[in-house]
C-alpha cells in the first residue's frame, strides 16, 4: 500500500487526481494542465514534497561538499532559487535558501 501525504485530504478537496509515485500517493493534476501552467506563470504554487528524500546542508562549506559529491553549477546561496539537476543519472532538485542548500531526491 502506498504512503500518503499528510496533505492528501487538502489535495482531494482542491480537485487533485492522485497517482502513485515511488510508493507515495501524490497529486498528479488539478484538472487542466494549461490552467495549472497559467497559474504558475501569473501567481504562485505550492508543491507537496512529502514523498521526496531531502538533505539539508548548512555552513560555509556546504557548496564545497555538494561540489565534491558531484554537483556543479549550483544556484547561489541566498538566491532562494531552485535548480533541477542530474545526479548519477537521476533527477534531483536543489534549493538555495538564505543560509543552506536543500537537496531533494
Amino acid at each position: 500500500m502506498a504512503k500518503t501525504s499528510p496533505f492528501e485530504s487538502v489535495h482531494l478537496q482542491l480537485g487533485a487526481t492522485m497517482k502513485e509515485y515511488d510508493g507515495w500517493r501524490l497529486p498528479s493534476v488539478y484538472g487542466s494542465m494549461d490552467t495549472e501552467r497559467q497559474a504558475l506563470k501569473s501567481h504562485c504554487a505550492a508543491f507537496d514534497l512529502s514523498g521526496f528524500g531531502r538533505v539539508s546542508l548548512k555552513g560555509p562549506n556546504a557548496s564545497a561538499v555538494l561540489e565534491k559529491a558531484g554537483f556543479s553549477d549550483l544556484p547561489l546561496r541566498a538566491s532562494q532559487t531552485w535548480k533541477w539537476m542530474q545526479y548519477n543519472s537521476k533527477p534531483c532538485r536543489i534549493a538555495a535558501l538564505q543560509n543552506e542548500y536543500i537537496v531533494f531526491s
